[in-house]
Order: structure tokens, then sequence, then C-alpha cells
């Protein structure tokens, strides 16, 4: 395939190789920062080739895009991405299109450097920085055009069938590239020529286009056998593999394509294309637009609270922390300590409190061991017993983001403000991966909290007051008084046998009499006595080893046997320090509801 090539010609491609070796390793680092910025720039994808199996051995035939890269040989597919892909959103959409401007100027320059080795010209960087603004705009809007195809086909076809489109087209428009650039063809000049330039040619370019498509369906079939170290190979051997092919393609196209060799044509007037301060800022701007800059605009009203004189209006601690189980003080359920600040409000924190407005606004953050939240909100009044809290039970909005650049997560947030500002309490959770979750009030409404449910790595609760709970039990006693107890049982068996295991487990002597008002057959007949003393006492160890190391200094043996259809025995053992207390309890289901209806405790 490359028996006209010469050392010197081996020489020009394998420098020339570099940019899209650079260009790869840019891409890298893009994929590296997706899941700090929210969208992958869809650099996981490949859609130009056609998969198949010889022997139980996987192949694809793969037609080559304009760009050297290992992407289009489908090795970028295998690296993780991000996990919260918001390409659709206007941030994303807007850093894609900048990566494809910058796309344009990288293969435009490119090009325009392999072309000038025609002219006994060797590359330099002045070379490929004109090259890449005079034929830059115009691959831009080629890169622009199938990108458009693929996204806007894609909502009709399945995958498979789109692969096979691009492979087609890609075949029938393989010219396109070259006539941009051997030719000086503006866009669509360049799209309109490209068909009828392969079909003109398809007889003698046939033998080569045979040639690109086995190699490169070879080349990329080794290295994705090979693993690993075929990706590190790929990595810098395609490039130059690649290099070589358009090169090849570009030697046909001036041989036999050209009615005139490029040798012989006066040479593109690029002069006024090279580096400038415009250009200079136009490409940091395209840089800092990939990596996240529409994103910080976004958020910029909050940059005031990095300003040294910033005093926030409220300041309150707690606790950030999931359900599983309804036990929220374990390490299981990721609890840790949380700040939330109130920047700014509207009216005055003095006039909410003399006036009780029926409306106010503002803006905050909750910060965590991780990234803070950034939000905004607007809340409404709403009365119980008394009792003011401003939420979103009559109407308002809560706006969240995390941090100020990048937002891995398309963040929703529910919020609830006392209305003395003692405490403040809500849901975080993402709304792009959102599933229903249940939510409890405590007493006197005036907090929330997230339902017992299962763990996911975007949703928690939090809670913050005046005053902190101090330890993680402590905070688990305040999550208790919100857990209903229902006279008439539960739907879910699980749900009643957690809220009685929570009450053993956390020493809550208040929930388990609740729970245990409703159950009619209660041993040994001074239960309340025992529960009082035994509770009490275990209490008073376990503060003095220190309300901190709860968790480590309970062990607990729970187990449940399920009898029949209706009946579940249910039992229990809890070791505090050296004292044990026990129960054994039969749950039977009354129509749709499961009830306690006995319960042995002993000490």
């Amino acid at each position: 395939m490359f028996k006209d090539c010469n050392f010197n010609v081996f020489k020009i491609i394998s420098t020339t190789a570099l940019i899209p070796l650079l260009w790869d390793l840019f891409k890298l680092v893009v994929i590296c920062v997706s899941r700090f910025l929210g969208y992958n720039l869809y650099l996981d994808q490949s859609f130009e080739y056609f998969a198949f199996k010889i022997k139980e051995v996987p192949l694809s035939v793969t037609v080559p895009s304009f760009l050297p890269s290992v992407q289009e040989i489908g090795l970028l597919k295998n690296i993780a991405v991000s996990s919260s892909p918001f390409n659709k959103s206007w941030e994303g959409l807007l850093a894609y299109g900048a990566f494809l401007f910058l796309s344009g100027l990288v293969t435009g320059g490119f090009y325009g450097t392999l072309k000038d080795y025609f002219r006994n010209r060797a590359p330099r960087i002045r070379t490929f920085t004109q090259f890449s603004w005079y034929y830059g705009p115009r691959f831009f809007l080629v890169l622009l055009l199938q990108n458009l195809f693929i996204l806007i086909t894609a909502v009709f076809i399945g995958d498979k069938k789109l692969n096979m489109a691009v492979l087609f087209l890609r075949t029938i428009f393989i010219f396109l590239p070259y006539i941009i650039v051997m030719e000086d063809y503006g866009f669509f000049e360049a799209l309109v020529a490209a068909p009828s330039v392969f079909f003109r040619f398809l007889g003698p370019f046939s033998r080569t286009i045979i040639c690109i498509i086995a190699a490169t369906t070879v080349f990329s079939s080794v290295f994705d056998w090979m693993g690993t170290l075929g990706w590190i190979t790929a990595l810098f051997l395609w490039p130059i593999i690649r290099a070589g092919i358009i090169y090849k393609v570009m030697l046909f196209f001036n041989n036999i394509v050209m009615t005139e060799p490029v040798k012989e044509r006066p040479r593109e007037y690029i002069r006024g294309y090279g580096k400038s301060t415009l250009k200079s800022v136009l490409l940091a701007v395209l840089i800092a637009t990939i990596f996240g800059l529409p994103t910080f605009i976004c958020k910029i009203r909050y940059t005031d609270t990095m300003l040294p004189w910033h005093k926030p209006v409220i300041q309150r601690e707690g606790f950030i922390y999931q359900t599983e189980g309804a036990r929220v003080y374990t390490t299981k359920n990721n609890l840790r300590k949380a700040k939330l600040v109130i920047d700014s409000l509207t009216p005055s924190k003095d006039e909410i409190l003399y006036t009780k407005a029926g409306l106010i606004r503002g803006k905050g953050r909750l910060i965590t061991d991780s990234r803070p939240i950034y939000f905004t909100f607007e809340l409404t009044k709403t009365t119980n017993y008394n009792n003011i809290t401003y939420s979103l039970q009559n109407g308002g909005k809560v706006e969240a983001a995390d941090g100020l650049w990048g937002n891995p997560v398309d963040r929703g947030m529910t919020l609830v403000i006392d209305g003395q500002f003692n405490c403040i309490s809500g849901i975080i959770y993402d709304k792009m991966d959102y599933s229903e979750f249940d939510t409890l009030w405590s007493p006197e409404n005036s907090s929330i909290f997230l339902g017992p449910t299962p763990n996911k790595s975007s949703l928690y609760g939090f809670y913050v007051a005046q005053e902190t709970p101090n330890s993680p039990v402590e905070f688990q006693w305040i999550y208790n008084t919100a857990l209903s107890i229902l006279p008439e049982g539960e739907r879910d068996s699980l749900k009643l046998m957690e809220k009685i295991n929570i009450a053993f487990e956390s020493l809550d002597r208040d929930m388990l009499l609740n729970i245990m008002y409703y159950v009619n057959d209660l041993k040994p007949d001074d239960v309340l006595a025992v529960i009082k003393e035994s509770f009490s006492n275990y209490r008073w160890v376990m503060q003095a080893k220190g309300l901190s190391n709860w968790e480590q200094n309970i062990k607990t043996n729970v187990s449940y046997y399920p009898v029949s259809n209706e009946k579940i025995t249910l039992m229990g053992d809890y070791f505090f320090l050296q004292d044990k207390i026990s129960f054994r309890a039969e749950l039977y289901r009354i129509g749709q509801r499961w009830k306690i209806t006995r319960m042995l405790i002993k000490n």
C-alpha cells in the first residue's frame, strides 16, 4: 500500500501524526473531567462501523473518520465517561459546539500541513496555525452537519441501522476533506462535488478503498484483542498508520483526480490567517467553553459569597443522611456533618420574624465534605397549629446546582424553613435519575425528613438546627419522632419490622411505647416497668461510653420467620456492651395491613 513511500515521506507522516496524537490526549482530558462537568461530548460514541463475527471472533468494518483518532476504532468507548451526561442541556450543547469548532481547526491544520508536503514544504507550527484558520471553519460545518444528521437520525432508528447509514455515507463522501483541501473548495461546493468524484473514480480507487477499509478493520481488531496494551499501543501507533492512509488518498487525488497537481498550483493566500490576539482570545474562549464556562456564567450570582467581606444572614449546622432501614445514624447510611448557610434573604430576617411574611426569597449553600450545593429559593408560608413554616406546600420553587464550576448532577431540592429559623431541612436528589421517595414531617410540621428508602448515590436528606444534635444517635432520636405509627398497621411488613428494630436499637422508649400501644397481648405483665428501667439504665451506660460511639458499642441479632402468608414471627437480641434486651413478636396480616398482635420483652 505504501510502496511509493520513502524515508522522507515517513518522516513527514510521523511528524504530522503528532497533531492527532495530541488531539486524542486532549480528548482523554475532556473525558476525565466529564464527571465534573456533567456532559461527555459523545466521546464514547463511534457511529461508522459495522460489527460482525467470524468463528466467534468479533470484527468490525470501519471507514476512517476525517481526523485520525482511537475513537474511530471504538477504543474510547471502554473509558468510563460522565456519570450524568447532560448532553442535551444548553450548556452541554454549547460546549459540544465549541468542541466541534476546535475539532474543525485541528482537522484543517492537519490536512493543510500534509498538503504542503506536496510543495516540498516541511511541517511548521506557523503553517499549521494558518491552515487551521483557513480550512478549519469549513471542516467545522462538515462536522456540524454530520453530528446533526447522527443526532436527528438516532431518534428514529436504532444504533445498528445508524451505524450502517453513517458507514455508507462516510464511504460516499470519502473525498470530501480532500476536495476541500486539495481543490480549495468551499463547504457547499465540496459537499456537492464529493459523491460525483467518488463514483467517477470508483474504478481506479476501488483497490485503494478496499485496502483502507481492510487495514482499518485489521488494526482495530488487533488493538481491541490486545486489551489495555493494545489501547496504549494504538494511542501512539494509530495516528501514524492513519496519517499514512490519508497521505495515500492525497497522493491518489493529486495524481489521478486533479487536472493540475498541487505543486503546479499557486499556494493559498494564508498570510492573514496566522496567529493574532483575536484568534488567541477566541481559542481561550473555546477551550473555556468546553471546560464548563457556560455553567459558571449561569452560577455567577453565587460568586459574591466568595468575597472576603461577605457575611451570611443565617448559619446552621447539622447532618446530611440517607435512610435505608430507617437507621440514619449508621455508617452504611453515609451520615456526615453538614453546614447550611443562607447568604441573602428577602424580606430581611427581622422583618420576616415581625410581619410573618407570606413569601420569602433568598439564596444559600449546603456545605459538606464533598462539593457544596448552591441554591436559590422562593418559599411560601404555611401555618399549622400556630407554627409557621416556609416550604413548597403552597407554591414556590427551589433551584440547586453543584459547585460554581461544572454540574455533574441535575440537582433537585426540597426545602423547609422553620418560621423562627431554628431549623432548616430538606431533601436533595438527581432529576435525571429520579425515583419516588417518601417524605416525613416532624410532629410540629417544622421539619421535613427523607423517608426510609433504599440508598441512591445522589439522594440525601439534610437537617440543620440552632440546637445541633451532638451525636448521630441523638439525630436518630429526632428522626424517630417523624416515623408515624399507624393504628391500622402497615401495608408493608418490612416497614413495621424496621420501626420495631430501630426503637430497640436506639433505645427510643417513646417510639417503642407508641408501637406497643396498639398491641393486645404484651408480656410480661410489668412490661412497661421493664422497658422504663432497662432503657434508662442502658442509655446511661451507653452515654458513659460516648454517644458518638453508639454504633460501635451495640450488637444486634434480628431475624424473622414467615409462618404463613398471614403470619410472621419476628425476634431480636440487642447487646449494649454487657447488657442485653430481647423481644419476640407475632405479626398478622388483617386485610391489607400488618399489625403486631403479640409481643414478649425480657432483659
